[in-house]
């Protein structure tokens, strides 16, 4: 069975990732692991004393029990496996540390977003899990709208040669979850290529995932998030799929800062998968 981390902070954003991901595990047999740091004045597991000491962390950490507990048997009242994990005085790291020691397929965050220079500055723990996991990160915004789907994704590259392997292995994810895939570049003033060259480069990677890449689009915008944005509009897109990696391994375009960028920006869901040279 395979493994759904959701890491939450009880708010709305994150009642919105609990819901997409009830809908995944629904319909394709995951088990899901819900998760959250909380930060109290002592190592509370350690220190039998804590709770008389400090009566109303207590009572918060009672509230984060419930909360789970909550998720647990909702999750359980649909069929699906289900356990919690309340962790104290731990950071992103935690979450990075349990998809390895737990063998985690997916994760997935609730992101409220940020445009313009705070959207620059200031990195969300979801941007942190987007650049530091080794296993895909589903990223759902606040203000999705209608019940989540994931029927038709599209994924967005350079299509640069030395992602095919790593491509390879975020197609075989995309047809674990049933959903359909289209290729797509956006042609911008600054990253100009003709089409006809860009379409055999997307062809050569539609043939490395026969069967699976419904269609290929070159999309010609002024700007790459408004490009990308109408295009997922006009074709009814669910989620953007992109392959993250740092500017050290030489792939240039599609870089972190730019799928962090499409992480704050993007209005729909975004499923990210690391490159590892």
């Amino acid at each position: 069975m395979k493994k759904i981390l959701i890491p939450t902070d009880f708010s709305a954003c994150a009642d919105k990732a609990v819901s997409s991901a009830l809908k995944l595990a629904e319909t394709n047999d995951f088990e899901i692991h819900f998760m959250h740091i909380a930060h109290v004045p002592v190592d509370w597991q350690t220190h039998e004393d804590s709770s008389k000491l400090y009566p109303e962390v207590s009572k918060t950490v009672k509230d984060h029990h419930l909360h789970l507990d909550q998720l647990v048997q909702k999750a359980e009242s649909m069929g699906i496996a289900a356990r919690k994990f309340l962790i104290f005085n731990k950071n992103y790291h935690a979450i990075i540390a349990h998809t390895e020691r737990e063998k985690i397929d997916l994760v997935v965050m609730g992101s409220t977003g940020a445009t313009g220079l705070k959207g620059l500055l200031l990195g969300s723990n979801t941007q942190k899990i987007v650049r530091l996991s080794q296993v895909p990160v589903l990223v759902i915004k606040d203000d999705l709208s209608e019940q989540f789907e994931l029927k038709h994704m599209v994924f967005v590259s350079d299509f640069q040669e030395q992602v095919i392997n790593q491509f390879k292995s975020y197609v075989a994810f995309v047809q674990s979850l049933n959903a359909k895939l289209s290729l797509l570049f956006i042609n911008t003033p600054e990253n100009f290529t003709d089409s006809l060259t860009t379409k055999l480069v997307m062809g050569n990677y539609a043939m490395h995932a026969p069967g699976a890449v419904e269609n290929t689009h070159v999309f010609n915008s002024y700007n790459f998030m408004e490009g990308l944005e109408t295009f997922c509009k006009e074709h009814q897109i669910d989620a953007i799929g992109m392959i993250t990696h740092g500017t050290g391994s030489g792939l240039h375009l599609f870089n972190s800062s730019l799928t962090e960028k499409v992480v704050n920006q993007a209005k729909i869901p975004v499923l990210t998968m690391h490159f590892d040279e």
